[in-house]
């Protein structure tokens, strides 16, 4: 788990030098990590909405849910 870590730290420091003049580093690496999280959620839901629940109405018993475009 630490070379992980390691090699995304890397990577992320790489894109960096650009912005060093700018904002500190630890700062850029809390954006860096929270701009990839915000596209891994895009692409989550994209997968989730359109190949899991396949444009369904949800029924949770206190909310009805119709996800379909209309």
């Amino acid at each position: 788990m630490n070379q992980l870590a390691q090699i995304i730290t890397k990577i992320i420091d790489f894109f960096y030098r650009p912005f060093a003049r700018l904002i500190p580093e630890q700062i850029f690496r809390y954006a860096a990590c929270g701009g990839a999280n915000l596209v891994l959620d895009w692409v989550l839901y994209f997968l989730i909405y359109n190949f899991v629940i396949g444009h369904e109405i949800i029924n949770l018993q206190f909310s009805i849910f119709n996800l379909s475009k209309q």
